[in-house]
């Protein structure tokens, strides 16, 4: 022990936590680089992904009516070229089509807002977290 205290400060010690952190610095993980990607798309809309997790819903009745906007923008070119070209969400057209309620669609904007750009841009791991993505996708012939 005494001789292992006296040459201590020749051998320098290498934790596993310090090699897994080079790893991870010299290999980009793919899922981080859709992250940071998706923020930066989201940042022309005003969003963050604090904002997103508040405003993200949570019963079944309100994750239809998302699905169900996001639908319709999605297969209308018109209002998915608006969205993409003004940042804003067709709320009007959406509420007189669909007959979701106008309180709502602005509660949810920041939400379908997101999916419609995850779903439209290049985001395979972030898009496996949508539950209806895969429906979506179908539906819409992005698949």
């Amino acid at each position: 022990i005494d001789y292992m205290r006296k040459e201590n400060p020749r051998f320098k010690t290498v934790t596993l936590e310090h090699i897994d952190n080079e790893i991870s610095e010299t290999f980009e993980n793919p899922i981080r680089l859709e992250i940071e990607s998706l923020d930066l798309s989201l940042e022309k809309y005003n969003i963050s992904f604090p904002e997103l997790v508040e405003c993200s819903p949570k019963s079944h009745k309100t994750k239809k009516l998302c699905m169900d906007a996001v639908r319709f923008i999605m297969t209308s070119d018109i209002h998915l070229m608006q969205l993409k070209k003004s940042g804003r969400l067709p709320v009007n057209d959406i509420e007189s089509q669909l007959k979701i309620p106008r309180k709502r669609l602005e509660r949810m904007r920041k939400y379908i807002i997101a999916v419609i750009e995850i779903l439209t841009g290049d985001y395979p791991y972030i898009s496996e977290y949508i539950s209806y993505a895969k429906e979506l996708k179908q539906w819409t012939g992005l698949l």
